[in-house]
């Protein structure tokens, strides 16, 4: 992926200031999935600093063509939760205890009241929201400590040791790239306070705490390498989280950090094949959860509405038909209006009784029964 270098970011310990990008996709089946990825995730992009607006343009033998702006995004608050999990093992959740995502382009949509994507770079970690993750981190890293001998083990002579031990394997997979030396010596200088007067498992809880609210781990980079004439391509580790986090809602997994390790993710073949494996491999409701904030209807008014139906039935049932037409279906936009399926199968109750009082149940279909024109 390339951007432009006429962005300048830094991250701060809780806040980032960005500016946005949309992306929207025009079609949603999987080759097309992939190769919108390929053409998103590679090229050249401007190096932050270089003033002048938003993008910029670049010549090349393939013609002129227009930079992404570097930029900065928090995790949003699902991405949190998603990132935590996959880190500790925890079932921990927090998304709903957090601020609501700030929205890109938001808008009120037909009674949906909050249109727009929650992933973007507008959003930071305020002084709103720092306390309320800072009490999630502590939370979690008091949890995690309780089984200090699978996840912090230490059976040498030396709790230092072992402390930089585990400094050197989590923070990497926390903050999905190596550490610098002044990192690894930054959270062992954090170790050696909570350990002071205290036992190894509280050195290590703080650690765990401390990374958990560090910008390296709140924060998504796409800021490139080292510039070459005003454009920086995204490093490996970078493309291994964008492709991640769009597909999966969540952190690159060991093979995904292989390859960026190996710096095997510049080439188009390289992350196609991986954005291939990981649409196998998972379910495509991160894809639906795009395509729904796209659409303005991940918010379903349900029965604040007066309706029988609840916002959490109308949801479940759209992401539903959403990935059959993905999956099932041509995987085009033109699919999502243009077909009377009930979203799941069979449908719940509660929306049989509304489906039957509008007048509808003979036009919808359960998912993967022939469809008909609306």
């Amino acid at each position: 992926m390339h951007r432009s270098t006429s962005r300048s970011g830094q991250i701060g310990r809780a806040t980032a200031v960005a500016q946005s990008t949309s992306r929207r996709a025009a079609a949603l089946g999987a080759g097309a999935i992939v190769a919108s990825l390929v053409a998103s995730c590679l090229g050249t992009v401007g190096a932050p600093g270089g003033g002048g607006g938003p993008s910029a343009s670049v010549s090349g033998s393939s013609g002129s063509y227009t930079l992404l702006p570097a930029r900065i995004r928090r995790l949003s608050n699902a991405e949190f939760d998603t990132t935590t999990h996959a880190l500790l093992g925890t079932n921990q959740t927090f998304a709903s205890n957090l601020p609501t995502d700030v929205r890109q382009g938001s808008y009120n949509a037909g009674g949906f009241p909050a249109a727009g994507f929650t992933r973007n770079a507008a959003a930071v970690f305020d002084t709103v929201s720092a306390p309320q993750i800072g009490q999630a981190a502590a939370s979690l890293a008091k949890e995690a400590v309780q089984n200090l001998s699978k996840i912090a083990p230490c059976t040498g002579p030396s709790n230092t040791a072992c402390a930089k031990s585990f400094i050197e394997s989590f923070g990497p997979r926390a903050y999905r790239r190596p550490l610098t030396a002044d990192e690894v010596t930054g959270l062992l200088g954090i170790y050696q306070a909570g350990v002071k007067d205290q036992t190894y498992g509280d050195g290590i809880e703080l650690v765990i705490a401390t990374i958990l609210q560090s910008a390296g781990f709140l924060y998504l980079t796409e800021l490139g390498g080292t510039p070459s004439n005003g454009a920086a391509e995204l490093t490996s580790y970078e493309v291994a989280s964008a492709l991640s986090y769009f597909l999966t809602g969540g952190p690159p997994d060991d093979t995904l950090m292989q390859a960026a390790a190996a710096n095997a993710l510049q080439a188009p073949q390289a992350v196609g094949a991986q954005a291939t494996r990981l649409l196998k491999a998972s379910s495509m409701a991160q894809l639906a959860v795009f395509v729904e904030q796209w659409l303005g209807i991940d918010t379903p008014p349900g029965s604040s509405t007066g309706t029988v139906v609840s916002s959490a039935e109308m949801t479940s049932e759209t992401t539903a038909f959403i990935e059959d037409v993905m999956t099932s279906g041509d995987g085009s936009v033109g699919s999502l209006p243009g077909q009377c399926r009930a979203w799941s199968s069979p449908l719940s109750t509660s929306m049989a009784a509304w489906t039957a009082g509008a007048g509808l149940s003979t036009w919808w279909t359960p998912v993967g029964a022939s469809t008909q024109t609306c």
